[in-house]
């Protein structure tokens, strides 16, 4: 190529196939800057190949008589669009594990305190689809990040009132536990008395409750049960769980309302201790809910958003994963360089304790969190068991907030150590344009020109581009098109 006169440019092209969630990006190697200079760069899509097409100045591009070309694949870590229509579970085939995710069941546990008398039906029939529908849609685990119940905040003086709460929750967490479910639950603001008691709480889902489901509940792959343990003696307010589930090791981090000092350096302790584990940090208040319609964007909370996301979160490289509620809405963030280049966290928040079905707060969506390993991908569903509804923004009770469908389903990458980029080239193409004119033709606006080339040597590849100018001097150049002459005839 070095030879080529006149030759001034270089076109690149490359054809294949990648993943529509990763980007195909061509670059050519600067002999001047001695750096790979990018000069396309495309979404990839799952159903058809993707085309990139470019071009350089020959003499930085070429290194003696050769121009190296460069193909990545690479991961934007962007939020993503449902792969499939709204309203509808992922096929179980396309993912290898699913979490079961509820939130701020209080009023549920209110209106069933007296029994099945108001609207406890709800929490029942939540928990009684997990159970039914455990292996159709592979789930290992179930998490409930807080208000558990209503009536048990720092002004709450019924002990009575609070207990009869408690003990209809119990009830219905029961329901998980008496089908071997793995499961783990933190409690809220209106659970511990706003942080300053945790004791009620720990009556009833204390320690002792956790270290007998697993000794009777699925083990992980490495034989051990599933709870971790209690951050204190008796005080489950912060405790940790681990799961494996398809080579994936994971750590489910607990921190109850109100985390202090003490809960942090016990938190950054346990994630420190388990760095091999993939870490779901799970708590009660962390975002505020967006005001987008898809959901999009949420800041921390004052109480307890800002703490761990500054001294849990990004500290700590095994945290992919925060879950809260605590908030009324939805929230959702995709947040990449988290303490380091390439590192990538999603925050979600789903509470749903204030949409209203009839005036009543008893529409009972949780979120399906189903996860493929291989594609790093989490495919997110919101139902609700009672209604038969996925669709919880209809029942927004907020004025002049408009969640659409997306808020409830879409998907999200994950930062798993199994996520993996891949791509399969079917051509690359490299095109020089040199200043050869194999012939010319003046025409009107609109007209056909034709040239001949002569001199061709048969069974050769030839490259041809096309330049047109006007009498002003504005130009214009076609892409490069090539073709092979025919056999010499024997």
């Amino acid at each position: 190529m070095s030879k080529v006169r006149g030759a001034k440019t270089v076109d690149l092209s490359w054809e294949g196939r990648i993943a529509g969630d990763r980007d195909a990006v061509l670059s050519v190697w600067d002999v001047e800057q001695q750096a790979w200079v990018q000069v396309a760069k495309a979404r990839g899509s799952n159903t058809v190949d993707t085309t990139l097409v470019g071009s350089t100045r020959l003499g930085p591009a070429i290194d003696g008589d050769v121009v190296h070309v460069l193909v990545q694949a690479l991961d934007p870590f962007a939020d993503l669009p449902a792969d499939t229509s709204y309203e509808e579970f992922e096929d179980p085939s396309t993912f290898d594990f699913s979490i079961a995710w509820m939130t701020d069941t209080q009023y549920l546990s209110e209106g069933g305190a007296a029994g099945l008398s108001r609207y406890g039906d709800t929490f029942k029939e939540l928990n009684d689809w997990i159970v039914a529908n455990a292996v159709e849609h592979k789930i290992v685990y179930a998490a409930h990040t807080g208000d558990v119940i209503n009536n048990w905040q720092v002004t709450s003086t019924n002990e009575a009132l609070a207990r009869s709460e408690f003990d209809f929750a119990d009830t219905m967490m029961d329901i998980l536990d008496d089908s071997l479910l793995p499961n783990g639950v933190l409690p809220g603001n209106h659970d511990n008395r706003s942080g300053a008691d945790s004791s009620l709480f720990d009556e009833y889902f204390g320690p002792r409750r956790y270290d007998a489901l697993e000794q009777v509940a699925p083990t992980g792959e490495d034989g051990d049960g599933f709870y971790g343990g209690p951050w204190q003696a008796g005080d489950n307010q912060n405790h940790y769980d681990l799961v494996e589930v398809g080579g994936q090791r994971l750590i489910f981090v607990y921190l109850g309302y109100l985390v202090g000092a003490d809960e942090i350096a016990w938190a950054n302790d346990v994630l420190s201790q388990h760095q091999d584990r993939s870490a779901v940090l799970l708590t009660h208040s962390y975002l505020l809910p967006s005001v987008a319609a898809d959901g999009r964007g949420g800041g921390l909370t004052e109480f307890d958003g800002e703490a761990l996301y500054e001294q849990v979160v990004v500290p700590n490289r095994n945290v992919f994963l925060v879950l809260s509620g605590h908030t009324n809405g939805v929230a959702l963030n995709v947040k990449r360089d988290i303490g380091e280049k390439g590192r990538m966290v999603v925050e979600m928040m789903a509470n749903h304790q204030f949409f209203e079905v009839g005036a009543e707060r008893r529409v009972g969506h949780f979120r399906l969190l189903q996860v493929d390993l291989d594609a790093g991908r989490m495919a997110v569903n919101t139902y609700s068991p009672k209604l038969g509804d996925h669709n919880a923004g209809e029942f927004d009770s907020i004025t002049g907030r408009e969640y659409d469908k997306s808020a409830d389903e879409f998907s999200v990458p994950l930062d798993l150590p199994s996520r993996r980029t891949g791509l399969r080239t079917d051509a690359i193409g490299v095109a020089v344009r040199t200043t050869t004119v194999i012939g010319s033709a003046d025409i009107a606006s609109g007209g056909t020109a034709t040239v001949t080339w002569k001199g061709l040597t048969a069974g050769t590849t030839y490259g041809w581009y096309a330049r047109a100018a006007d009498p002003t001097g504005a130009s214009a150049e076609s892409s490069v098109f090539g073709f092979v002459t025919a056999a010499a005839k024997q």
